[in-house]
């Protein structure tokens, strides 16, 4: 038997194999709306990347998890239920997460204000994306009001047009998701340690763009 004690740090490392790769960044996502909103359907797509079968689906009971693994990170998924008896765990799923995808079928300027309103209530940090589901079915301009709307009072809310049954407009809303979160770890990266004074320091103050 080898004795460990006696033996230099290179041979233990040709023994032990050391793994050096960083640990991939994980990011919360988390689907919010009413039920029969779509959001079942669009979570299956964005994992699977085609429409589901009917027998691929059903009612969300509490939450549905997926995840996405990218080469540098991980998106956690969460679907969650649309039916009021599971208004009590939804801030479970909204704290925390860094991207809030809000998914509404026809929906009026008071029931995006509500679902605002209480997303904002729980988490007042991460981004709320509109995702306008069953595109297939209505028309674009039945929602500019709407649009106009978030346009002037909430310009930081982008806003997407999907069917899931067309695919429509779903590569668009993940291209928009992995560039906020890979701003995010820009963003992390460009903030230092000053080892003098142990405050940190934010090198985008020092960039002119």
């Amino acid at each position: 038997m080898t004795d460990v004690n006696n033996m230099d740090t290179t041979s233990i490392n040709s023994i032990v194999k050391i793994d050096n790769t960083p640990a991939k960044k994980q990011y919360k996502i988390v689907l919010v709306g009413p039920t029969n909103a779509g959001k079942s359907t669009l979570a299956f797509y964005i994992k699977k990347g085609y429409k589901p079968n009917a027998n691929e689906v059903s009612n969300t009971v509490g939450s549905a998890y997926l995840f996405l693994e990218y080469p540098n990170k991980i998106i956690n998924l969460w679907d969650t239920a649309g039916q009021e008896r599971f208004n009590s765990i939804l801030p479970l799923y909204i704290r925390g997460s860094e991207i809030v995808l809000l998914c509404l079928e026809n929906p009026t300027q008071v029931i995006f204000e509500k679902y605002v309103h209480m997303i904002r209530n729980i988490n007042d940090t991460a981004a709320i994306y509109l995702v306008l589901t069953k595109m297939d079915m209505y028309s674009r301009s039945m929602f500019e009001h709407l649009e106009n709307y978030i346009m002037y009072n909430m310009d930081s809310t982008p806003v997407f047009y999907t069917s899931v049954y067309e695919g429509m407009g779903i590569s668009s809303l993940m291209n928009k998701v992995e560039e906020h979160l890979d701003k995010i770890q820009t963003d992390v990266d460009c903030i230092i340690k000053d080892d003098s004074s142990g405050i940190a320091k934010d090198i985008s103050l020092f960039r002119c763009c």
